[in-house]
């Protein structure tokens, strides 16, 4: 017992004096005003005994009160603040390690913020988990804030805990009534002590107009202190007199790294409010530190690495990327770097290893790429890991690993077609065996798993007949599979760009039962078949020249085409999609590209996606 409290002398986190504790929910406190905890009642000075005959003395005074009154009445007000969100936590087992190690030093307050609800007997539950929260008949205050819709109606709550008072707020609430929530503020911030604030977001990342707002109406009032919870990353900074201290929620154990300088610490505060002042500290495995310490300018700067590193799009049949990376640091960095392709199928030039920068240099390097077979690029899965290590903040080197993965765009020639064809369902008058889509890269939706080459499939042929763009999507599904097709045609033409408001691509759909229906052209602008079979169906269609946006055949044609799987209710579970994008209705910039003019164009080997073979 002697060494436990030493250890918490050291830290500042010395344990309450009283043994008087009382837990509550939010729904259990009134906004206006609660008590954290119940203080010692007065020593009332014992009757005086009856004495006989005058002269009377004068009556005794009071006996002093017992010493440790004296060290509770100077103890700090301790208050633990934890982040809560089963989105990032499934089955809260993150939370609850976090809250035995918060609940082991007895804080008088422990605030979860979140949207979570806690009952009076310590049953807490969020989106279909509940659970018991340990330790629950010892533990201080609990508030769980803002929990759910309509619990606290007004958003905002003051919690005494001692002589001083902790501020929650939403944002709905700032956002409803900026003006009376600031004199609320006003109202409640103790006279020249540093007040602490704690809000369900952060607004300087998630509301920066409101921040912007809020903030001179802070500064105007004190200083202190401002948790923001429900944040996707660990973040601190300095603003004028206040500290804003963004508080990522507890995850599972392994379900992210602890590196705190990448945003990902996902401990507890601790809070110790005495007087006029407010000293925080962050607890975690590895012991306590100030929040400036993990995160004075190493998160900005690993941060800085990962999105300076980027590689281009591949388009098709080149098989070339541009791969940059810069060192924001005030030290020189070196790189591992390597290249891995699916199935160790793929070549690159040139061949490295690693490079070095010094701080603000830039490394920008050219690579061509390509894969063994006739199988595209795409499916190789092309990637570059990046390794190197940055010092923190004691002076540690923390490893800090990337992964470049390029975009690889698929596409072909434009296949001039012979007299005999004709839009009417049947691929036997098309000359080339079109672009597969039935590989793990082109999966976007997976409600439902996608089987693989066993599982429903489709290929993509592209061609011209007098004047009019020509395709064919060809469908093979498992027997009593309910599989609809979309085709999505850029008019405008070109390398693809994104589409702007009231601007959308040519879309031609077939329903899992076989309707057609065009869509963002005139219908008689396009032909449109669809012919099924047991386990097969070929969707054939033409585009008249007209129904493009300058009344011709644009020479680059960008095209996408997605196939999804429905359940018994009609819902999408799976797709795949050629591009491997499912963005298509907002952008063309990764559909499949398509050239009239096919010149350059190399082979499937050579790193593009021509032809394939037929099925």
């Amino acid at each position: 017992m002697l060494r436990v409290l030493l250890i918490l002398a050291v830290a500042g986190l010395a344990p309450g004096c009283g043994a008087v504790r009382r837990t509550a929910s939010v729904s259990s406190l009134p906004v206006a005003s609660t008590s954290a905890l119940v203080e010692p009642a007065a020593v009332s000075p014992p009757e005086a005994a009856p004495r006989p005959a005058p002269p009377r003395p004068a009556p005794a005074p009071a006996p002093a009160p017992p010493a440790h009154r004296d060290r509770c009445d100077e103890a700090p007000c301790t208050v633990a603040v934890i982040g809560a969100d089963v989105s990032q936590d499934p089955g809260l087992a993150g939370f609850l390690s976090v809250w035995e190690a918060s609940q082991a030093l007895s804080p008088r307050v422990t605030v979860l913020l979140g949207a979570v609800d806690l009952s009076a007997d310590g049953l807490l539950a969020a989106s279909g988990v509940s659970l018991r929260l340990p330790g629950w008949s010892d533990a201080g205050v609990v508030v769980a804030f803002p929990g759910s819709a309509g619990q606290v109606p007004e958003g905002r709550l003051r919690l005494d805990c001692g002589s001083r008072a902790l501020l929650l707020l939403t944002a709905a609430a700032l956002e409803r009534d900026l003006e009376g929530t600031v004199s609320w503020l006003a109202a409640h911030m103790g006279a020249g002590a540093d007040t602490v604030l704690c809000l369900d977001r952060p607004l300087w990342e998630s509301a920066p107009e409101l921040w912007a707002r809020l903030q001179p109406r802070l500064e105007a009032l004190g200083a202190g202190v401002v948790i923001g919870g429900g944040s996707a990353r660990f973040s601190w900074q300095r603003q004028g007199r206040w500290q804003c201290q963004a508080l990522r929620a507890a995850v599972a154990p392994a379900a992210a790294a602890r590196a705190v300088n990448d945003g990902e610490f996902t401990g507890l505060l601790w809070l110790s409010m005495r007087g006029e002042g407010a000293a925080w500290r962050l607890i975690d495995p590895r012991g306590l530190r100030l929040p400036e310490v993990y995160a004075r300018r190493f998160y900005e700067e690993r941060q800085a690495v990962r999105e300076s590193a980027q590689a281009d799009a591949i388009a098709a049949g080149e098989g070339i990327t541009e791969v940059r990376c810069a060192n924001p640091t005030d030290a020189p960095l070196s790189f591992e770097a390597e290249w891995h392709f699916e199935g160790n199928g793929g070549r690159v030039e040139p061949q490295m290893l690693g490079f070095s920068l010094a701080p603000g240099q830039l490394f920008r390097q050219r690579f061509h790429l390509r894969v063994d077979g006739d199988a595209p690029l795409k499916f190789a899965e092309p990637r570059l890991r990046l390794r190197t290590s940055i010092r923190d903040g004691v002076g540690n080197a923390v490893p800090l690993w990337l992964e470049l993965r390029p975009h690889v765009r698929l596409g072909g020639p434009v296949v001039p077609l012979g007299e005999e064809w004709s839009a009417d369902g049947d691929q036997g008058d098309w000359p080339t065996g079109g672009l597969p889509i039935g590989h793990a890269s082109q999966v976007v939706l997976q409600r439902e798993p996608w089987q693989g080459a066993t599982d429903f499939t489709g290929r993509v042929m592209v061609g011209e007949r007098e004047g009019r763009l020509c395709l064919a999507v060809a469908v093979r599904r498992q027997p009593g599979d309910a599989v609809g097709g979309l085709i999505l045609v850029d008019r405008r033409g070109g390398a693809g760009a994104d589409f702007a408001s009231g601007e959308e691509p040519l879309r031609v759909a077939v329903s899992s039962g076989g309707q057609v229906t065009v869509r963002g052209v005139a219908a008689e602008h396009v032909t449109a078949v669809w012919k099924a079979g047991l386990e097969r169906g070929v969707l054939e269609v033409a585009i008249a020249a007209a129904a493009f946006a300058d009344g011709r055949l644009p020479e680059a044609i960008p095209i996408d085409v997605v196939l999804t799987r429905l359940d018994a209710a009609g819902e999408a579970v799976t797709s795949l999609c050629l591009s491997g994008d499912g963005e298509g209705l907002r952008s063309s910039r990764l559909y499949g590209r398509f050239l009239r003019s096919p010149a350059g164009l190399v082979s499937p080997a050579a790193g593009g996606a021509g032809a394939a073979a037929s099925p």
